[in-house]
């Protein structure tokens, strides 16, 4: 975003930790969709919402 014309294959500084943060995130985010998949149940929690 801070740089429009650099393609995306091109490392730019910052990359690294927002790959390593998206990796924290996935691995959080992941684990808990998971768990709430198999029940059918229409929740009142933040992950039946979405």
């Amino acid at each position: 975003m801070a740089m429009p014309w650099v393609p995306y294959r091109i490392p730019v500084p910052g990359d690294r930790a927002f790959l390593r943060a998206t990796r924290v995130i996935e691995g959080i985010r992941g684990p808990v969709v998971d768990r709430a998949r198999p029940e059918e149940a229409r929740g009142t929690d933040v992950v039946s919402a979405l």
